[in-house]
């Protein structure tokens, strides 16, 4: 697998953590699974580009549920 299909397939990964995110119920332990999870593989993208990236508007979570990094970076 080249690096930029191993790039575009953790972009896809988070699509699907915030979408999971989107459909738990706020509090339970799977919303926090899903924020979790997005949080893991965010840091395993930028530890494969090793910068931040700007995401598809569908796969970002609510500000204050984002990677500090990638808020900081952005706002």
């Amino acid at each position: 697998m080249s690096r930029q299909e191993i790039i575009d397939d953790l972009q896809i990964q988070l699509g699907y953590c915030a979408e999971r995110y989107r459909a738990a119920p706020d509090g339970t332990e799977e919303h926090r699974a899903s924020i979790r999870e997005y949080h893991r593989v965010f840091k395993e993208l930028i530890s494969i580009t090793g910068t931040i990236i700007g995401l598809d508007p569908d796969s970002e979570l609510p500000d204050m549920d984002m990677p500090k990094d990638y808020v900081d970076f952005w706002l």
